[in-house]
């Protein structure tokens, strides 16, 4: 009879400490999906607040393409023999410092040249960063693994700061403005940037709950 009563009594305990393990299990889980779904709701209502006050549109004569959970955007236009393509690369919910950085593609009698440029909010200004030039456009261009690594191992131009007794820079941004590659344009990048980065953030939240549920 004792021996019975003690199976019994261990049956109890086991089934008691397996409800506790499964309470100690959903707790984290349940404070995850609580803290994640509190934040995103936060998050969504900035979104919503951005998208009412801002125009989120790419400019007129421009076309702009970006792949949901990608970290990067891709802007380009045609005009008059001149290709232009901007690729600007982000990241989820990072600080903002008031600057953006992008690189534009710029095509002409068949050379392609690669600008690295800066814009800055405080002074609304670009600043050239970077520049190099390229006689095959898909290797400026092209998005591929080997077009990739044929940039990697491409003379990458010289030190802007080596050209600041010349008016080099200068010339260069007076011919990216008269094709449409202006402050303004900077300004609707930098936006363009913080939006995108918003959405991430929103589907990252999100992402989270989901996994937590």
């Amino acid at each position: 009879m004792m021996s019975i009563m003690r199976r019994a009594s261990c049956r109890v305990a086991a089934s008691a400490f397996a409800r506790r393990a499964d309470t100690q299990a959903f707790a984290p889980k349940r404070f995850l999906v609580s803290a994640a779904n509190g934040e995103l709701q936060d998050e969504k209502s900035l979104l919503a607040d951005m998208e009412s006050k801002e125009n989120l549109d790419a400019p007129a004569g421009w076309s702009l393409t970006y792949t949901e959970g990608k970290g990067f955007f891709r802007m380009s236009k045609a005009d008059g023999g001149v290709e232009v393509v901007i690729d600007c690369e982000f990241k989820a919910h990072s600080s903002d410092d008031g600057t953006t950085g992008f690189t534009v593609l710029f095509t002409r009698n068949g050379i392609t040249a690669d600008f690295t440029l800066v814009y800055d909010e405080g002074e609304h200004s670009l600043k050239l960063e970077g520049l190099a030039t390229y006689h095959n456009k898909s290797t400026a261009v092209d998005l591929t693994p080997q077009a990739e690594c044929d940039r990697d191992n491409h003379y990458e131009g010289p030190q802007v700061e080596d050209l600041e007794t010349t008016e080099v820079c200068t010339k260069v941004l007076e011919l990216l403005e008269a094709n449409g590659v202006s402050s303004d344009l900077g300004q609707f990048i930098h936006k363009k940037v913080q939006h995108l980065e918003q959405k991430a953030y929103c589907g990252f939240l999100q992402d989270l709950a989901t996994l937590a549920a």
